[in-house]
């Protein structure tokens, strides 16, 4: 069966967890999109390697990202996100609501991923984070929309 699985195409095997009722992130954003939701501008925070936006950009192709990631480890997935897909960009940034206050950030894979002792041990790094509505308008992207 692993291998059957392995063989199949992704897209495949979701339209077929799909038809059987089983939802997903693309049946949900279908829905947005059937219901006249057309975003022009999204905010990816907390966009990790990409995964969403690659997913919305399915369902809404035309819509300007802004992938927003606190670890500099994920720079090189964005990048490439960056590269591939017109209309997005990115910024390694941790946000906040208050500007320049600096702040213990835990740079870790998820927690499905790594080992309990391993996110028990990782070393907090001190950043500065940004105000949120600042960023925005530091990138111009209010001004999309």
């Amino acid at each position: 069966m692993k291998i059957i699985k392995k063989l199949l195409p992704f897209k495949y095997k979701r339209s077929v967890k799909e038809g059987l009722g089983v939802p997903s992130l693309h049946w949900s954003l279908q829905n947005l999109k059937k219901k006249n939701f057309n975003p022009t501008s999204v905010l990816d925070i907390g966009a990790y390697e990409g995964y969403w936006t690659l997913d919305l950009l399915e369902v809404f192709p035309t819509a300007h990202v802004l992938m927003v990631e606190a670890q500099e480890n994920k720079k090189t997935f964005l990048e490439k996100v960056k590269n591939n897909c017109p209309g997005t960009d990115y910024s390694i940034a941790l946000l906040s609501s208050v500007d320049g206050a600096e702040k213990y950030f835990c740079e870790n894979e998820t927690a499905v991923v790594l080992p309990l002792h391993l996110l028990l041990v990782s070393t907090p790094v001190l950043s500065a984070p940004v105000h949120l509505i600042a960023y925005y308008r530091k990138n111009n992207f209010l001004y999309r929309i």
